[in-house]
């Protein structure tokens, strides 16, 4: 058990608590959703801490946490929420994913229409009952068949920061294996697209049916889906499907290029070949030849090319595309006039400028971020909590809680090496205007705006009217989005990109996984613009700093180099780029 796994559960208990209704104690949802929230930023072995009795140790766990834990971990359940479970189906919690309705809508839809599931949910929309409903009217049914649309367009698919942690502990695992000479994983998750399907993984087995019962019996496997000679499928625990592909060693770039796609590049790739007199398949490049109006490939002569990736694209005089780029969106052409970007990496990345503390909703101190940072290597961070007007995040109040925070940062450097920035993720209003005076936005030394509410309107206006504020340095998450609960918010993309790069305001890129925004295609049509990017993380917790990762693999996909993005240059020159006033 991973302590998300454990997360997952008490979060699972408070909203059936909730939606049970109880409104005298509501002491228990409280803690399970504070305990939720621990354990989803704990890194360590949550086992142990739970076998010694230690897990109360943890901020935000009391004992009472600690017991039902223990509970779980040992019996399998927990009594009392079997017993809940009774009188509030756990099915309910799917209604629960549907974007814009929370635990108090439910509860209403469940006492009075019976909706436990979403099948009962659609009926009750169908029928025109819910609308009737004390609080709910025509505009709440018409976001819950928004909601449904947007939950069911991501419906198999994982999100990409989830997936990572989940698939690196199954290579751990496989790397046990004595029967692998080499693996790779391919598909959405190798290209790092915001979400994925099923994981791919190629391997090369010096012994086909040891390494298949090998993969059968791993911990994490809940179910054989299927094998066989060449291919074994299986379910993980975290309920992601994963097919392992056993390739031949001739054919391993060949297998690699082809599983990794996109499908639509692989078409390309087909077709351009095809011109060329040469077929492209999983088994690498042939040479082909007509026979009255058929063509077909020569299997029977040396394969031109196939053992690795490189030579299968320079076979067809292309160079290597980076998986990243596999979108079909000219990266063919670039490839055949050597004309691929060189792609930023994540070791560019000198610095984070979104960095949240416990100064608003952040759940480390700005020391326990500082110490993280430098055990990462950063040269710099940016401390940047939330303005006040966005009130379920808090964050400094006036101009003496900024001086506070700028004193306790001043305190904090003297035990670090990574320099220290004290920023802010200021609001953008309904009007454009800030939620800061520029007596206070002049205190920091990185302005992000933001917006946060009104997600329904065209934010064209507003999100202008902050790029144009000479105090703002950067937009955060520009479009909106929670990837599989919100889409983005309307608004006009070119004349976006035109202001930025007039006014030298940075766009963000943000790496949390439910974001990923800007949007790689977005990343793209910005760049042409001329417009400078900020890559972060918008950690809120130490573990969250990873979430850089998922910022430059959103940057790759969009055709950056190292210079689109300002955090890739040494502090010095980052504080020199900044516009002013």
């Amino acid at each position: 058990m991973h302590s998300s796994d454990l997360a997952q559960f008490f979060e699972n208990f408070a909203n059936l608590l909730e939606i049970q209704g109880n409104e005298e104690d509501s002491f228990p949802i409280i803690a399970y959703r504070r305990a939720a929230e621990t354990l989803r930023d704990h890194e360590g072995d949550i086992l142990t801490l739970i076998h010694e009795g230690k897990l109360h140790t943890l901020h935000g766990i009391g004992k009472g946490i600690e017991d039902r834990a223990r509970e779980l971990v040992e019996n399998g359940k927990v009594e009392d929420y079997v017993k809940l479970t009774k009188k509030i189906p756990e099915s309910i919690l799917d209604v629960l994913k549907v974007p814009f309705l929370g635990p108090k809508k439910a509860a209403v839809l469940f006492k009075e229409l019976k909706v436990k599931d979403i099948p009962s949910l659609k009926k009750a929309i169908k029928s025109g009952k819910i609308e009737k409903l004390p609080g709910f009217g025509k505009k709440t049914v018409e976001k819950f068949e928004e909601g449904l649309k947007i939950m069911e367009k991501i419906q198999g698919r994982t999100l990409l920061g989830l997936s990572i942690p989940i698939v690196e502990d199954l290579l751990k695992e496989l790397k046990k294996c004595k029967e692998i000479k080499k693996m790779e994983v391919a598909g959405s998750f190798r290209r790092r697209e915001d979400s994925i399907g099923d994981v791919d993984i190629l391997v090369i087995a010096k012994n086909r049916s040891k390494f298949a019962d090998f993969v059968t019996e791993l911990p994490e496997v809940s179910e054989v889906i299927g094998k066989g000679d060449t291919k074994i499928s299986v379910r993980l625990e975290s309920g992601l499907q994963v097919d392992f592909r056993m390739i031949e060693e001739d054919h391993w770039g060949a297998s690699l290029q082809y599983f990794t796609g996109s499908k639509q590049h692989n078409i390309e790739m087909r077709s351009y070949a095809k011109e060329k007199g040469l077929k492209v398949s999983e088994y690498g490049v042939f040479e082909t030849r007509s026979a009255g109006s058929v063509t077909r490939a020569v299997h029977d002569k040396k394969q031109i090319a196939g053992k690795t990736e490189a030579e299968v694209y320079k076979s067809l005089g292309m160079d290597l595309i980076p998986p990243e780029l596999r979108q079909s969106s000219g990266e063919i052409d670039a490839a055949l006039n050597h004309k691929l970007p060189d792609l930023i990496k994540l070791d560019d990345i000198r610095g984070d400028l979104h960095v949240h503390s416990t100064w608003s909703d952040g759940h480390a101190t700005i020391e326990e971020m500082a110490k993280a940072a430098d055990k990462l290597g950063l040269e710099y961070i940016c401390i940047s909590d939330h303005s006040p007007g966005l009130s379920v995040a808090g964050g400094p109040k006036t101009k003496a809680d900024v001086l506070k925070k700028k004193k306790e940062i001043e305190e904090v450097q003297k035990k670090v090496k990574v320099k220290i920035l004290c920023g802010t993720e200021v609001d953008i209003k309904a009007d454009g205007s800030l939620d800061y005076s520029d007596d206070i936005l002049k205190l920091f030394d990185i302005v992000i705006a933001a917006i946060h509410s009104g997600f329904s309107s065209d934010n064209t206006e507003r999100l202008i009217a902050a790029i144009e504020h000479p105090l703002v340095h950067a937009i955060a998450h520009p479009t909106g989005r929670m990837i599989g609960s919100r889409k983005s918010y309307d608004l006009n993309e070119e004349l976006l990109y035109k202001k930025a790069a007039e006014s030298g305001t940075w766009l963000e890129i943000n790496g949390q996984p439910t974001r990923m925004d800007l949007p790689a295609s977005m990343v793209r049509k910005a760049k042409d613009a001329g417009c400078k990017f900020l890559i972060a993380s918008d950690a809120h917790a130490v573990k969250e700093f990873s979430f850089l990762d998922l910022g430059v693999s959103v940057a790759k996909r969009g055709w950056l180099d190292k210079s689109d993005a300002v955090n890739a240059m040494e502090l010095k020159k980052v504080l020199s780029a900044r516009k002013t006033a």
